[in-house]
């Protein structure tokens, strides 16, 4: 072996995340080009410019096309790639972004013949463990195609010990029990020194071990533990999806014997509270979090983390551009206009506003918390991004659907003068977030009417802007439902109608506005997961849904469909030609 000779060090094996991190251990140690294996969207949704899509993809495409240059490093799992890749094959035309079984076979030979050395490091987990990592973690598979899996991945790795004469089996078992004298042996055998480590946390125990005998666990048995859920203080007046979950999660401990105290805020629980839950990192929870340090309770986060990196550009950027539109405000010799909305949705980017600071805000919060609780794996991938210290557990909320989601009744039929099947829908306050905007813009030559249900909101400004657009674009009728403002005509073809009594929609009612309506379209900039999506698809409707948010990860979870049977739609947000042809393609269709 020339020594000169640059070197490609192929980290693979059969499970994700002993893979993953024996590839960071081996990128970190030798300081090569490292290419992490993985498909990167970036804010607009699409693939991320990396050396995988540029390189290495070209390279598994096409080995004439190798060039040897400099040493790398690159991984792959067995499978690799994700369960569901319609929105990426949306987005690129590389060949091996969806779930499938590379053969690195042929790759190493070319990649021997363009002049590099090439040592294989195969990663490789105790088989109970990986089965149940794919199981409960990654892709929610069943056991039996959890072993077919292996079975294939058992194959592949055999191929490769007997055709490459560097190979290193790294067991992630051996190198939590050993330790750094394991790792240098690693790096002995790619011929580099270095005193780096990898943290040592190991994660089986997690899947083969009966919950520890802490101390939340012995009061629980006992029955003697007391919980305090920190509601926001302004429950009263502003209602949202994040109440209904931790009603939910009280409930839930209640039927388990737990004692749950509800309370606006930390400083009001009672002094025989064992620990609290505080949520919602979207505000700034250090005065919380410092109350509880003081009285010396232990709490969980819940999060409603959301991904501000991701979508708060556009999601303001949005707001602005259509408001300096309608004003027909110039800005430096430029007239925003609704054509180059259409054509160029990126062009919100340049009104955008900074992204918030609450990450920075709530670090401590996170990584103080006994654990922090996500509700689906997108938000626990957020988390881990913000804040890598922070203990994430992954709990999917259950949902509670309107009791009479699939009857319903025709009061709002009543309410609003409708027929069933005739108008579009969206329900949720008006809000940024939310992205009625979009709604109201991405309709404007559908000749039907739009409904938007809308309770107590915050933005006055927004709910303005929303209908000043919808009585300047909008061809047909926008009725507004609102818990708050009074029955008025706005314009020749905006309305709003009061809720009852203005308190929210009863139940049966809101059931019955799914239920007959002809599309429900709720492109918002994020969810986690969106009460609304789910009681659509229960209702039967199909839905013009955001790309956005932590949907797909709910519609995968029992099954491996994003699309729920097809009612879902996937769009980007703020691509206003693509929610049209969305909704027009699926306006009527059950």
């Amino acid at each position: 072996m020339d020594g000169n000779r640059p070197k490609f060090i192929f980290v693979i094996g059969h499970e994700s995340s002993g893979n993953r991190l024996a590839a960071e251990t081996v990128a970190r140690a030798t300081g090569f080009d490292y290419d992490d294996g993985e498909t990167h969207l970036n804010e607009e949704g699409y693939v991320r410019s990396t050396y995988l899509t540029h390189t290495v993809q070209q390279w598994w495409d096409d080995p004439t096309k190798i060039v040897c240059d400099h040493s790398r490093v690159t991984r792959r799992s067995l499978p690799h790639g994700g369960e569901d890749d319609t929105l990426l094959k949306m987005v690129t035309d590389h060949p091996l972004i969806a779930r499938h079984f590379p053969d690195p076979v042929p790759f190493g030979k070319a990649l021997e013949k363009a002049g590099y050395d090439v040592y294989f490091v195969l990663t490789v987990r105790d088989q109970w463990v990986a089965k149940l990592s794919k199981i409960r973690e990654h892709v929610f598979a069943s056991w039996d195609r959890a072993e077919q899996e292996m079975a294939q991945s058992q194959q592949i790795l055999n191929q490769i010990i007997r055709e490459f004469p560097r190979c290193f089996v790294f067991s992630y078992e051996s190198l939590m029990f050993l330790g750094a004298p394991y790792v240098q042996m690693l790096y002995r055998f790619l011929g580099v020194t270095s005193d780096y480590v990898p943290p040592m946390r190991d994660a089986n125990p997690k899947y083969v071990m009966p919950p520890k005998r802490d101390a939340f666990g012995i009061l629980h048995r006992a029955g003697k533990l007391t919980v305090g859920v920190c509601f926001r203080r302004d429950s009263a007046v502003n209602w949202g999806g994040d109440l209904r979950a931790l009603e939910t999660l009280c409930r839930g401990l209640e039927a388990c014997r737990v004692r749950v105290v509800r309370v606006a805020g930390p400083e009001l629980l009672p002094d025989d509270v064992q620990m609290a839950f505080i949520s919602n990192t979207c505000d700034d929870r250090r005065p919380d979090m410092e109350i509880l340090r003081q009285r010396g309770i232990p709490y969980g986060l819940i999060g409603f983390h959301e991904d501000f990196s991701l979508y708060y550009p556009a999601c303001t950027g949005l707001g602005e551009y259509v408001a300096a539109m309608l004003k027909k405000q110039d800005v430096n010799n430029y007239l925003p206009n609704i054509e180059d909305l259409w054509l160029n949705p990126n062009v919100v980017l340049s009104f955008a506003a900074p992204v918030p600071q609450n990450v920075i805000f709530n670090l401590d919060v996170m990584r103080n918390a006994l654990f922090c609780q996500a509700a689906s794996d997108t938000e626990a991938a957020t988390l881990r991004r913000d804040c890598p210290e922070a203990r994430v557990e992954v709990v999917y909320w259950d949902i509670p659907l309107l009791r009479d989601t699939e009857g319903g009744n025709e009061d709002f039929l009543k309410l609003t003068g409708l027929t069933s099947g005739e108008y579009l829908l969206q329900v949720g306050r008006i809000e940024t977030r939310k992205n009625q905007l979009a709604t109201v813009l991405a309709t404007r030559n559908i000749d039907a009417p739009l409904v938007l249900v809308a309770t107590r909101g915050y933005q006055p400004w927004y709910e303005l802007l929303v209908i000043n657009a919808a009585a300047k674009y909008r061809r047909g009728q926008t009725i507004i439902v609102s818990q708050e403002h009074p029955s008025q005509k706005i314009s020749h073809n905006v309305r709003i109608i009061q809720m009852p009594g203005g308190e929210r929609l009863p139940e049966a009612c809101l059931a019955g506005a799914y239920r007959h309506c002809g599309l429900h379209i709720h492109p918002a900039f994020y969810e986690a997961p969106g009460y609304t999506y789910l009681e659509a698809a229960a209702a039967g409707v199909a839905t013009v849904a955001s790309a956005w948010g932590a949907l797909q990860d709910y519609c995968r979870f029992r099954s491996v469909d994003a699309t729920m049977g097809g009612r879902f739609e996937y769009v980007l947000p703020h691509h206003l030609a693509e929610i049209e042809v969305a909704a027009q393609r699926n306006f009527g269709r059950r």
